[in-house]
């Protein structure tokens, strides 16, 4: 009777908890494989692009991160990309599995999958495109995007190498993945002249705290980011409450 008792998990949720156990979160991991066909192995060190302390980016500077920096289609990538975690607070994984065909510029709506929470109900999500999101992916989609990858193609694209003449920076056939997406967004964010390094939880961190000093509640935190405990939504919620409690 007492073995009946004991409940384990689904094969889904089982490699949720795996992958958030404490030694996937090490700072630094070596690790040696070999590739098929190949005799001598190959050693690769993966560092962690999670920081321990979130850093909250001020109204201007996310503005200027949301808007292209000139007119050359890596930069409206780039901006397009700072929409997506600024204004939606998506992960970068998840940024890395968009689809074209998953934003819907006519109704204004992206629809999108979250791999961290597969086997929840967060596990697809829509989001109204923020006016913000919808003007740059309709000019990115719209003038930018070849054609040819029409609409199953990733949504952000690598691109050429931007010359300091202005010339480069044009859009590949292939996806930039997670690791490239933070790379890049540190990038931006020294480019703007932050002095700590930027991440795309920078970015879903920001988007969280703007949204609870809104008033959204916890249901709507939960459902917007894709959260499967209320208490994550609350720790937003409580921070905005003490701040205006104690501001003066």
């Amino acid at each position: 009777m007492l073995i009946q008792t004991v409940k384990g998990y689904s094969r889904a949720s089982g490699q949720n908890v795996d992958a958030q156990r404490a030694q996937t979160r090490m700072d630094e991991v070596t690790y040696a494989y070999r590739e098929a066909g190949r005799q001598q192995s190959t050693v690769v060190t993966r560092r962690s692009t999670k920081k321990r302390q979130a850093t909250l980016l001020d109204e201007e500077t996310g503005t200027a991160l949301k808007q292209p920096r000139n007119q050359s289609p890596q930069a409206w990538r780039d901006a397009l990309l700072m929409c997506l975690l600024l204004d939606h607070g998506l992960r970068a994984s998840e940024v890395a599995l968009l689809k074209v065909g998953d934003l819907d510029l006519d109704t204004g709506e992206m629809r999108f999958y979250r791999p961290k929470v597969k086997g929840t109900a967060h596990e697809w999500t829509t989001h109204k495109l923020t006016p913000a999101t919808r003007a740059v992916a309709s000019y990115y989609i719209g003038a930018l995007y070849p054609p040819s990858l029409l609409p199953d193609g990733p949504l952000i694209l690598a691109t050429t190498r931007l010359l300091k003449n202005g010339e480069g920076g044009h859009l590949l056939g292939e996806g930039l993945n997670r690791v490239r997406l933070s790379e890049r967004v540190a990038w931006l964010g020294k480019q703007l002249g932050l002095a700590k390094k930027l991440s795309a939880h920078d970015c879903r961190h920001t988007c969280a705290t703007k949204m609870a000093r809104l008033g959204y509640s916890v249901d709507e935190l939960m459902a917007w980011f894709g959260w499967s405990s209320a208490q994550t939504a609350m720790r937003y919620v409580a921070a905005v409450d003490i701040k205006e409690r104690y501001k003066g």
